[in-house]
């Protein structure tokens, strides 16, 4: 591999009024362009910073909470006078009134990835997906467990350490009525929005009977928003998995909610969504991330339902699970991920090999410079 087969780069900007410290770079072969984005070029690796173009359609172009898991002493009394108001309360409307909040934290979260300067939408999203994910677990997940004082929790938690698996067992034990609530209001109410768009469709009414009047109508609303879908479905999954271990009557509900899902996704993205770019699966690892995550807080949930049952031998067991678990993450890391953050010199120079027998090599050029200014 000598460097005179590397084809003579080209430089350009959209605006040639304004020298910029960027510049996107053409070769005249997929192999040149995948052996230099992917090779460091200074020994300074912050000096000059290189990576593969996302698709045209990826560019960005700058120019162009915790108190519903709060209880009461006064539900006993009004329960008496209302009967049933006690299991609507704790049950189905914490879920409502907290599926209602969470609704806008997707779009606060990318409002925070834009400050991030990620030149690609999909970067840009992806850093969204992982803020909403850790925040639905920070705040449905950790958060609805603890009861009473939220600094009187995290100071017991830190002063004996050795019982957060044993509070986490006994609080998952006492919340699993508002899991499986929370698991329907997200399917039957999360699902039936999605399905109706009510929201989008008074967006759309307001801008067709003002600004927009006259303008011509598109026939898609927008793209399928990872963002805001992928955190949300992860989190059932680890809600699911994790409170299997203590109400294994919960895995019905869960199975039916990703049935379900997959019933309206279907056909959302084939009726609804307009595709506006590709991530080149570029979500997997995250989701095989959360995953993970979900499995290694199954397994401390294990650790601390069997020290309460007494039974120490079985709780040392899981550890050894854990470390499995970890190391099979780990391995994953090192075999997989490389893939979906590198392009196969290989497929590459075979591309190329076929675009020379077909003479596309200079047509290929061209399109590039063109979709990309």
């Amino acid at each position: 591999m000598g460097l005179e087969t590397f084809a003579m780069p080209q430089f350009f900007c959209c605006n040639f009024d304004l020298e910029l410290p960027v510049a996107f770079v053409a070769f005249n072969s997929r192999w040149g362009a995948v052996l230099a984005a992917q090779s460091q070029q200074h020994t300074n690796p912050l000096l000059w910073i290189t990576e593969v173009a996302p698709e045209p359609r990826d560019v960005i172009c700058i120019l162009k909470s915790s108190l519903l898991a709060k209880r009461s002493g006064e539900e006993n009394m009004t329960d008496q006078h209302l009967p049933g108001l006690r299991s609507f309360i704790t049950g189905y409307l914490p879920s409502a009134i907290l599926n209602g909040f969470i609704y806008i934290v997707p779009f606060a979260m990318i409002g925070l990835a834009r400050l991030a300067g990620y030149i690609s939408q999909s970067k840009k999203d992806i850093n969204a997906c992982n803020l909403v994910f850790y925040f639905l677990v920070g705040n449905v997940f950790f958060l609805s467990l603890l009861s009473g004082s939220l600094l009187d929790q995290i100071g017991e938690s830190f002063s004996h350490p050795k019982d957060i698996p044993n509070r986490l067992a006994i609080s998952i034990f006492y919340l699993k009525y508002f899991v499986v609530a929370y698991i329907l209001t997200n399917g039957l109410a999360g699902f039936s929005l999605e399905i109706l768009q009510p929201g989008l469709f008074l967006w759309d009414a307001l801008k067709s009977y003002t600004w927009d009047r006259g303008k011509k109508k598109s026939p898609y609303v927008y793209s399928l928003p990872y963002y805001s879908i992928i955190p949300f479905v992860a989190l059932c999954m680890l809600i699911g998995i994790v409170y299997a271990v203590v109400s294994p009557l919960l895995l019905p509900f869960l199975v039916g909610y990703f049935l379900l899902g997959y019933a309206v996704f279907i056909n959302q993205i084939e009726d609804v969504y307009i595709t506006t770019y590709e991530t080149c699966g570029l979500y997997w690892p995250y989701v095989h991330h959360y995953i993970i995550v979900a499995i290694i807080l199954m397994q401390v949930t294990m650790i601390g339902l069997f020290g309460l049952k007494a039974k120490p031998s079985a709780s040392f067991s899981v550890i050894p699970l854990m470390v499995v678990t970890i190391l099979f993450n780990e391995y994953c890391k090192m075999r997989f991920l490389p893939t979906f953050n590198h392009v196969s010199i290989q497929d590459a120079k075979n591309n190329d090999e076929l675009d020379k027998k077909d003479g596309l090599m200079e047509e290929n050029v061209r399109k590039a410079l063109d979709a990309y200014c």
